[in-house]
């Protein structure tokens, strides 16, 4: 409770160290689902407010 916690683990790119795909630079998304059910208040507001992030398009 509380706590979101991502760590990485084991995959393709650590069984196959011939691949040098180990040190690569990847992109990725966490998605999370928040439920609380039986509660009436609002968590999207503040979890939404702490994980504003700043993003930049060029076109």
């Amino acid at each position: 409770r509380d706590a979101i916690g991502v760590f990485p683990v084991g995959g393709w790119w650590k069984e196959k160290p011939y691949l040098e795909r180990v040190d690569a630079l990847a992109r990725y998304a966490l998605i999370v689902t928040i439920r609380a059910p039986g509660v009436d208040v609002d968590i999207f507001t503040p979890v939404e407010a702490a994980l504003t992030v700043e993003t930049s398009v060029e076109t």
